[in-house]
């Protein structure tokens, strides 16, 4: 049995929710298509000294990924060129991914923007976080009085 806390204002909530994916639906077309972008799935480690983010942006090429920082937001977006979206015949099935997918993080204020790093290999985005010194971890000695 699994016990969960009860909430007084949970069904409420979920017509909120309900009628806010309802008036999304109905905007621009430009607006909806950037709303229904795929998400870039990513993961996020802390060592010691930096966080690392690694992301998959698997089917996309180097040139195609971009990486944007701006007040502490940090922006993952990657995007196939129109000449490359377009080809000749009928497609039986297509599954695989077209157009722009787009992922972004607030950064915590440890972080070091002036010191972030990427790299990208085999469809996998690696972002270095380096934490600032002031606010790396550290141990303080205890001193006897």
């Amino acid at each position: 049995m699994v016990l969960q806390r009860w909430e007084p204002t949970y069904n409420l909530r979920r017509v909120d929710e309900l009628f806010d994916r309802y008036w999304r639906g109905i905007s621009t077309a430009p607006a909806e298509r950037i709303a229904n972008a795929p998400s870039i799935p990513i993961d996020i480690q802390e060592t010691a000294d930096a966080y690392e983010l690694t992301a998959t942006v698997a089917g996309f090429k180097k040139d195609d990924v971009r990486v944007a920082l701006e007040d502490r937001l940090l922006t993952i977006k990657a995007e196939v060129s129109s000449e490359e979206q377009e080809s000749s015949g009928d497609y039986l099935v297509q599954e695989r991914r077209r157009g722009s997918s787009e992922r972004s993080i607030r950064l915590p204020r440890t972080v070091d923007s002036a010191q972030i790093e990427s790299s990208y290999r085999d469809g996998v985005l690696t972002v270095v976080l380096p934490k600032s010194k002031e606010t790396a971890a550290r141990e303080i000695e205890i001193s006897v009085s």
